[in-house]
């Protein structure tokens, strides 16, 4: 038996699950619900379970939606998310908490590849939002997490 060979892996197959931030606004001419990206100053993701720690990619710097990888060893994760509506040094740093749970579904990729896991039927459990700024709602949009990396869940403030 082999290991996997990344030289004859040609396909993405890190699953994460993917967080976009937006503000919603209604449209005074057309009385309609507008909903656009927002862009928050990211300062730090951290993992709370013991298998993701800080993420290190994505940190200090202005994202209107982050990825995260879950956890394979557990049906549920939690994220501290640290951040800011700006970069200067007077604006609150705020540290939010989002636990998302999910199943866990292993899946033959290829033979270079491997087998990795899906996300599925991804639900928030719980969040707790300290910033001034509070999130309106958390709302799962889409419940599989895979290696396509569409939007999961949305934070509209």
């Amino acid at each position: 038996m082999t290991s996997c060979d990344d030289s004859t892996c040609t396909t993405q197959t890190d699953p994460n699950l993917r967080i976009r931030f937006q503000t919603q606004k209604i449209d005074l001419k057309t009385n309609r619900l507008i909903t656009t990206d927002s862009t928050i100053w990211i300062h730090s993701i951290k993992g709370i379970n013991a298998k993701i720690e800080t993420i290190s990619p994505i940190r200090r710097q202005y994202l209107n939606d982050i990825r995260v990888p879950l956890s394979q060893q557990s049906d549920a994760t939690a994220f501290v998310l640290q951040w800011s509506s700006d970069t200067t040094r007077t604006t609150p740093i705020y540290t939010d908490t989002i636990q998302v749970s999910y199943q866990r579904q292993v899946y033959f990729v290829s033979e270079g590849c491997g087998f990795n896991y899906k996300f599925n039927t991804i639900a928030v459990k719980n969040q707790t939002f300290t910033s001034s700024r509070r999130a309106q709602a958390v709302q799962v949009i889409n419940p599989v997490a895979d290696e396509f990396l569409q939007t999961n869940i949305r934070i509209i403030f």
